[in-house]
């Protein structure tokens, strides 16, 4: 791109998850590629403080309704009274029209929308102000009404973006020509020290002479397939009684009620022994680097950002034959494919890889291979930038792009 194009990211989520996590990947490269980035959020969190750790200032936008955004991840849902409900579409007004004008005072060429409520309030205060905005979609919505909402949004969007084939599926039988499919990249860089930090989990959980160690990376929500990990666990477990299971991540979006039920059921499978949650990490290359076995049991993944870190370590890695996983992981090439919500089957993989170190370790270097070839994320915004190059009418290298 000829000149620097400000770029307001518009992540409206206090919390680091996957969505959030590939917006600081793009922060630490985006000056290379002509981008000024500035991150749009609703108040100081773990969020603001990892852009402002790789020099990216955050712009905070007063809004009620999202700040409660961890009791009520869903706004249209948090309650039935027709009074509250009018109040919250009276704070979504206000919302937008601070999104507006924050637009104008920080001088923002282009808007970049990063989740649900962003995508809505974005396109709507970009519009008003005239500035071209960019929907990235980097979810699976299974309510018809989200999906409904979501291609109004695109609608009133000068761009999109979706991560996944299976994303683009879950909203369109054919995408629209606006929208292109750009897959998520990693910071292969970054990661590549963590290969060499092995085996620090196992000291620090006193699991030393545990083999296999198998984990499970995400928030804990239902639709990841916890319970289902934990039921495959139990399965191993009758056959390998040294193997040990590791649950990393915890709740986020979700109230603590599925986390419950989750230990409710490692208790009643006697597995107390056997599973570790260890909560929240911040260090999950490295966390990964120590696991023998690398599970994905979700039943919709959109594209996991766990699976793409996994691949770029070159670790042995068990998905689902669902969303956005088989795009990147090839049965027995690169990783072992299940059908999700099926323990049975699950179990079955870890098991295969548990008496079969050798083709684990083969798959393993395959999904590293090419994740290095195709995964990264200085590919991803080189594609980004023209995407932004051609919203704006500007040049790539020296080219004038042409509508």
């Amino acid at each position: 791109m000829a000149d620097n194009v400000r770029v307001a990211y518009f992540a409206d989520r206090p919390m680091l998850g996957g969505a959030e996590l590939s917006l600081i990947d793009y922060f630490r490269y985006a000056e290379q590629f002509g981008i000024t980035p500035i991150l749009v959020t609703t108040r100081e969190s773990p969020l603001t403080r990892e852009a402002s750790a790789v020099g990216v200032r955050s712009s905070l936008l007063a809004a009620p309704e999202l700040v409660a955004y961890e009791q009520r991840p869903n706004v249209l849902r948090a309650t039935s009274s027709p009074v509250r409900l009018a109040k919250y579409g009276l704070q979504a007004q206000g919302t937008i029209r601070r999104l507006s004008q924050l637009l104008v005072a920080e001088r923002i060429d282009i808007l970049h929308t990063n989740s649900m409520r962003a995508h809505l309030y974005g396109v709507i205060a970009a519009k008003l102000v005239r500035v071209p905005v960019v929907v990235h979609i980097r979810d699976m919505p299974q309510r018809r009404y989200v999906r409904l909402a979501l291609r109004a949004a695109i609608g009133i969007a000068d761009a999109g973006i979706v991560i996944s084939e299976a994303v683009s599926s879950c909203l369109w039988a054919r995408r629209p020509r606006k929208v292109v499919l750009l897959r998520n990249g990693v910071d292969v860089a970054r990661l590549a020290p963590a290969r060499d930090g092995r085996g620090g989990l196992r000291a620090e959980l006193g699991l030393e002479r545990k083999r296999p160690l198998v984990g499970i990376v995400g928030q804990v929500t239902a639709w990841k397939g916890h319970l289902d990990f934990v039921r495959a666990a139990a399965r191993v477990h009758r056959e390998l009684p040294d193997a040990h299971f590791l649950i990393i991540g915890d709740s986020l979006l979700n109230p603590t009620e599925f986390k419950e039920q989750v230990r409710a059921e490692i208790e009643a499978l006697g597995l107390q022994e056997a599973i570790t949650f260890t909560g929240f990490r911040s260090d999950v290359p490295a966390v990964l680097s120590t696991l023998d076995i690398v599970v994905s049991a979700s039943w919709h993944e959109p594209l996991g950002r766990v699976i793409l870190e996994a691949l770029s370590l070159g670790r042995p890695l068990i998905g689902t034959l669902a969303g956005g996983t088989p795009e990147l992981v090839e049965h027995g090439v690169n990783g072992l494919l299940v059908p999700p919500k099926n323990p049975g089957a699950l179990a079955a993989a870890i098991l295969r890889w548990a008496h079969d170190p050798e083709e684990a370790r083969r798959c393993g270097e395959s999904g590293r291979q090419r994740a290095r070839e195709e995964f990264h994320v200085e590919a991803e915004l080189k594609r980004i930038g023209s995407l932004y190059a051609d919203m704006l009418g500007r040049t790539v290298d020296g080219h004038e792009n042409c509508h």
